[in-house]
């Protein structure tokens, strides 16, 4: 062995009993962090805003609110509104069609850093667009 390697084990070696009582305590502390930052709630009645494609309106959706099951730790979800969040769906980069089914995902929903969306209930609702006709307007003298 050269005398390197012999230094390093020997640094390994110094004070063990703390190093080990270290490693424990570290283990223990993420367990606590882990279980602390795993509270999960549902908040109800949560907002869902489109914004149609250019062009085109909304004829109908399938609804206005759904509820959201968020996780994080028991203050932020404690201080958790409904006011707080909302599900923005933006539809102007989309296919336009008359009928489009949207999947509530959790990519949609806005909430205040510290919580995290797990899932949006109901999955999915259908929203119905019209095209905006063009209107031609005589010219104004």
């Amino acid at each position: 062995m050269t005398t390197e390697s012999n230094g390093f084990f020997q640094i390994i070696r110094q004070n063990a009993g703390l190093k080990v009582l270290a490693f424990l305590l570290a283990i223990v502390s993420w367990y606590v962090v882990r279980e602390e930052t795993r509270f999960e709630q549902t908040i109800h009645g949560i907002v869902v805003n489109v914004t149609p494609p250019d062009g085109w309106i909304i004829q109908s959706q399938s609804l206005a609110h759904a509820d959201v099951v968020f996780r994080g730790s028991r203050g932020d979800i404690r201080e958790l509104t409904g006011d707080d969040v909302e599900i923005a769906i933006d539809m102007r980069k989309w296919k336009a069609v008359t009928a489009n089914i949207v999947h509530l995902a959790t990519k949609y929903v806005r909430a205040p850093a510290g919580v995290r969306a797990l899932r949006v209930e109901p999955s999915a609702m259908t929203v119905n667009l019209e095209k905006i006709p063009n209107a031609r307007l005589p010219p104004s003298n």
